[in-house]
């Protein structure tokens, strides 16, 4: 990936890497050659710690690590859902509230009431509050940041496919600000606005979780 005259290779915070590539052998490949390099210095690739995410139509091969099949999963706060992803995502969230409240299904107990008894939010708030979260850390990073850069940033090449435009990151995020603040024409300059209030952002993330849990104590 090239951001003005840069080539991203990776991404490090702390004791984390990301490594980037445009296809699954190339991925492959710089997964085995950190792997091997980092052995000289005593360090070992935990695969059980490490996950993969294709960003693509169609998910590619997953890599590996000495036979250790790495985890295809994803952090909520950059998914991007659609109406039918957040709706399989609930029956998953669903089933599982069920199996822990030990509700049959010959109970007729409606998927409100689940919720009330657990006394938490449908699924699709948490993934909202995770998006609104990193969306607020990346607008109030300094400008020279890649991730404030990638934000607005837009391809100079390349042509989208025929069809109905996927829908981006963006229009999610303008969506789950339009439902916590209770703004329905709610754009882009003004979420930005909000979000470059920290302490305004993070009380209204506060306010669902006081109900759904749904963030971190350090929003």
């Amino acid at each position: 990936m090239k951001v003005e005259e840069k080539v991203i290779l990776d991404t490090d915070y702390a004791d984390d890497m990301a490594i980037l590539d445009n296809s699954g052998e190339g991925l492959q490949e710089s997964t085995d050659l950190l792997a091997h390099y980092s052995s000289y210095a005593g360090l070992k690739i935990n695969a059980k710690k490490t996950q993969c995410m294709a960003v693509s139509k169609c998910a590619s091969q997953r890599p590996f690590i000495r036979g250790d099949c790495i985890e295809l999963s994803v952090g909520a706060e950059v998914w991007n859902t659609t109406k039918k992803q957040m709706k399989r995502l609930e029956v998953f969230h669903q089933t599982s509230l069920r199996r822990i409240l030990r509700i049959k299904w010959f109970y007729h107990v409606s998927n409100e009431e689940v919720l009330r008894r657990a006394g938490i939010k449908p699924v699709e708030t948490f993934i909202s509050a995770a998006r609104l979260r990193w969306y607020g850390h990346v607008v109030r990073m300094p400008d020279y940041r890649i991730p404030k850069f990638l934000l607005n940033w837009k391809p100079n090449y390349g042509k989208r496919s025929r069809g109905r435009p996927r829908k981006d990151w963006k229009s999610c995020v303008l969506e789950d600000a339009a439902t916590f603040t209770g703004v329905k024409d709610i754009n882009n300059s003004k979420t930005e606005t909000l979000a470059a209030n920290r302490v305004q952002w993070r009380n209204m993330l506060r306010r669902q979780r006081d109900v759904c849990n749904a963030g971190h104590s350090n929003d």
